[in-house]
């Protein structure tokens, strides 16, 4: 064992453990916190999509409906729908408005 080979791989063995351990330093709080809202901005922008979807099909299929005289209150009732998902994506788009500039704060200080 008191080898020079075992020597001289122990000491690099050592270097690169050292090495390694000083470069995977971990995240700040700021960076954990910006990592954090990233995460909150993507499942809202999904979520947005979600709901913008929803509104595009509760519109289509409305308009295919308002011209049958037996499903004019059906059609109707499928515009409010719509009106009711394109508000909740906007009240998504607001918080990812909120959200982004709480990061360019973070970025910024």
């Amino acid at each position: 064992m008191s080898s020079p080979k075992f020597y001289f791989f122990s000491v690099i063995f050592c270097i690169t453990v050292l090495y390694g351990l000083q470069s995977t330093s971990p995240l700040s709080d700021k960076e954990k916190q910006i990592q954090i809202i990233d995460k909150k901005i993507k499942k809202l922008a999904s979520l947005q999509n979600l709901e913008l979807a929803k509104a595009a099909r509760f519109e289509s299929k409305a308009e295919r409906l308002q011209f049958r005289s037996q499903y004019v209150s059906d059609a109707k009732k499928l515009w409010k729908k719509a009106a009711k998902s394109r508000e909740k994506a906007r009240q998504y788009e607001l918080e990812i408005e909120r959200l982004e500039e709480e990061k360019q704060a973070l970025l910024k200080g």
